[in-house]
């Protein structure tokens, strides 16, 4: 059931991913959450749900974006908490994906701010939201 709602996420995730080229950027929370005490790696989560890695049923086109997605993802682990850390296409989509995700089943707390999203996984703990707010300042 959890890969379930991470492939879900994810693929809401790709439909509002796009690099941004002014701003914070993902890399830059991610780098302040390490510093913070966070675990963060660059994500594989589109490797390993889709096979990006070899070529397969995917269309390239497909498999080249989610690539692309891919470099700007990151999982990220504060605590307890968990999620995924991207940057998006336009401002203020937090509410927007959890909506979807809701509409889907999925049990996901959007946060973020200007371009860059945090997708937790359930809802995280007043103290991991407070230590990604200061990182997104």
């Amino acid at each position: 059931m959890g890969k379930l709602i991470a492939v879900g996420v994810a693929v809401i995730a790709l439909v509002v991913y796009v690099r941004h080229p002014h701003g914070p950027s993902a890399a830059k929370v991610a780098g302040c959450l390490q510093k913070h005490g966070a675990t963060v790696e660059r994500s594989t989560f589109f490797e390993d749900a889709f096979g990006i890695a070899a070529s397969g049923p995917l269309p390239e086109d497909l498999r080249n974006d989610l690539k692309q997605a891919e470099k700007h993802l990151y999982d990220v682990t504060i605590a307890a908490d968990s999620g995924f850390l991207m940057d998006t296409k336009r401002e203020r989509q937090a509410a927007d994906l959890e909506a979807a995700a809701a509409a889907r089943g999925l049990d996901v707390t959007a946060q973020g701010r200007d371009k860059v999203l945090m997708i937790w996984s359930g809802g995280p703990s007043a103290a991991s939201r407070a230590t990604l707010d200061r990182c997104l300042r």
